[in-house]
């Protein structure tokens, strides 16, 4: 599994932003790190794990077909525990909308390769948010993957 070290692009500031979001974006690409390494490293290893990554309302589009989180947990993840993700390139950026509740918006590109080896490409976006504005934990409240 390849996600030890996904590398970053410096998150693009909005114009007239003041210096704090400097820090906020430096702390976005943080907090998504973390989160990638984490996520894909359960998936590997111990798929059924994944549901705690994910907001009890969490919306999820596996390829199209929308998911609750224990449908995801039944039909995705158990049937795909054990394959390796190589994570290509990533991008990540805080959001500053009103109702996002200071989260990160995080978008992976890379490869899925199941226990044939067969690789497939895919893309994956994550809308991370926090509980509260006191909390310092993310989780998904957005979920697309889709193959290319």
């Amino acid at each position: 599994m390849n996600i030890d070290k996904p590398s970053f692009a410096k998150s693009v500031v909005p114009v007239g932003a003041s210096a704090k979001t400097d820090k906020e974006a430096e702390e976005a690409a943080y907090r998504a790190q973390t989160f990638i390494t984490s996520y894909y490293r359960t998936f590997h290893r111990k798929a059924k794990g994944l549901v705690k990554f994910y907001l009890e309302n969490a919306r999820i589009s596996w390829n199209g077909i929308g998911l609750t989180r224990s449908t995801f947990e039944t039909q995705i993840a158990e049937k795909m525990s054990g394959s390796t993700f190589t994570v290509l390139s990533t991008d990540c950026h805080p959001l500053f909308a009103a109702d996002a509740n200071r989260g990160i918006i995080v978008v992976i590109n890379g490869t899925i390769s199941n226990k044939n080896k067969t690789k497939q490409l895919f893309s994956q976006t994550f809308i991370l948010a926090k509980i509260s504005e006191k909390s310092s934990e993310y989780f998904i409240q957005d979920d697309c993957f889709r193959y290319v």
